[in-house]
C-alpha cells in the first residue's frame, strides 16, 4: 500500500545482519525443498511442501526487490568522525556483498565554516574525513548536511533542510 519505505537504522552489524535474513531464509527453503523432494514417497507432505514453495517464492521476491536498482536505494548517513566513518564503511561493504544498491552517502552534522577558535580546528578535522569518504567512494554521490543550531521539527524545517541539501 506504500510507494516508499524508509528504514532508519544505525550503521552497525545489526542492520547488515537484518539484511542478510532473506539470503539465509532462501538457503533454508532451498534445503527444505530438497529434503521434501527426497522424502516425498515416504510421507504425505502436501501442505508442508506448498508452504515451503510459497515462502520460498516470497523470499525470492524480497531478494529481487532488495537488489533491484530501480526499486531499492540505500543511502548511508554518517558523521565526519572516525567511528562514524569506520561503521559506515563496514555498512557499505556489507551492502556491496549483499548486492544491495547504495549510490549515495550523506555526511551529517558538518561544522560550518567559522572564525571560532574551537570550530575551525573541528571543521578541518571533519574535512579530512569527508575527503577520505569522497576519495574511497568516487562512484557514490556524497552530500554534506551542516550541523544546525536547532532540531528539525515539522514540515517547514524539513523543507528548509531540503533546500540546504539540494538547493532551491
Amino acid at each position: 500500500a506504500f510507494d516508499i519505505f524508509v528504514l532508519d537504522s544505525s550503521a552497525t552489524g545489526h542492520l547488515i545482519r537484518f539484511l542478510e535474513v532473506p539470503h539465509l531464509a532462501r538457503e533454508w527453503f532451498t534445503t527444505a525443498a530438497k529434503m521434501l523432494l527426497k522424502y516425498r514417497g515416504v510421507a504425505k507432505l502436501g501442505a508442508t511442501a506448498e508452504l515451503t514453495i510459497k515462502y520460498s517464492r516470497q523470499t525470492r521476491r524480497v531478494l529481487q526487490q532488495l537488489t533491484d536498482t530501480t526499486e531499492t536505494e540505500c543511502i548511508v548517513v554518517t558523521i565526519p568522525e572516525a567511528m562514524g566513518i569506520v561503521e559506515s564503511e563496514r555498512l557499505i561493504q556489507g551492502l556491496e556483498r549483499l548486492k544491495i544498491p547504495c549510490r549515495q552517502i550523506l555526511i551529517n552534522f558538518v561544522t560550518p565554516p567559522s572564525d571560532c577558535p574551537f570550530c575551525r580546528p573541528k571543521r578541518e578535522e571533519e574535512q579530512r574525513y569527508i575527503q577520505q569518504v569522497i576519495a574511497e567512494h568516487p562512484d557514490h554521490r556524497v552530500a554534506q548536511a551542516p550541523r544546525l543550531d536547532h532540531e528539525l521539527r515539522g514540515i517547514d524545517d524539513l523543507v528548509e533542510f531540503g533546500k540546504i541539501l539540494y538547493g532551491d
